[in-house]
């Protein structure tokens, strides 16, 4: 568990949340300007999709909070998904823990559930976090083995590299990882994003934009095969 700053005690939890989300909004609004603006004026629908989105303390606040919304707006049935139930934060700024999420199944839980996709946030301590736990790992693999669309951002390909499935893949990450990825067989690439097979990853929150406009198409694409002919 990390250890929160006594400081953060002199100002209550909602007061914190406004001003986190006030600092959120607007990069989330502008990402999902980009994306609408990117498709034309037309939004992808995503119905009948399912989304596991694994995370634990210390998520990037940006790379959860926007995919959450962006995935659920489109329609998906989205679970968020941990080592343990309950409220989990945000790795926040300056000191200040960032906005509270509540994680409502555990990994366990999900393990044989059908899922269309797989969204893993970045952040520090929650890849850490979730690379050092055996069922995530294991889910993660049954979703490699199964082709189900996986998509990282930011240091979230550590999981993918503690769960031995970057080997022969192309991996866009902070040049940070660049000796992680490497070192784990996986081939890492200085792009935005990229897409390699059923894989879908981004360096950043500020590539956000970029990431979503590969997944969603990839994600319509995969509902289209599902569906039946009339």
């Amino acid at each position: 568990m990390r250890i929160r700053h006594s400081q953060h005690f002199l100002i209550p939890i909602i007061f914190r949340t406004t001003i986190l989300s006030v600092m959120i909004m607007p990069s989330l609004c502008l990402a999902q300007s980009e994306l609408f603006s990117a498709e034309k004026g037309e939004s992808i629908q995503i119905q009948g999709c399912r989304v596991a989105l694994l995370i634990a303390d210390g998520y990037h606040d940006h790379e959860f909070w926007f995919p959450y919304y962006r995935l659920k707006e489109a329609g998906a049935e989205v679970l968020v998904a941990g080592p343990q139930k309950g409220v989990v934060y945000g790795e926040g700024r300056h000191g200040k823990d960032g906005l509270p999420a509540q994680v409502e199944y555990t990994i366990e839980e999900i393990m044989q559930q059908k899922f269309d996709v797989i969204y893993l946030p970045g952040g520090l301590w929650s890849p850490m976090t979730l690379r050092a736990h055996r069922p995530t790992l294991e889910f993660v693999q049954k979703a490699f083995k199964d082709n189900v669309l996986v998509a990282a951002i930011c240091h979230a390909p550590w999981i993918l590299i503690s769960a031995d499935v970057v080997k022969g893949r192309k991996i866009a990450c902070p040049s940070d990882m660049a000796a992680d990825v490497t070192n784990a067989g996986g081939i890492y690439v200085k792009d935005r994003c990229v897409r390699d097979g059923n894989l879908i990853t981004a360096v950043y929150f500020g590539y956000l934009p970029d990431h979503f406009r590969m997944l969603m198409p990839a994600i319509a694409d995969k509902i289209r095969k599902y569906e039946k002919p009339k």
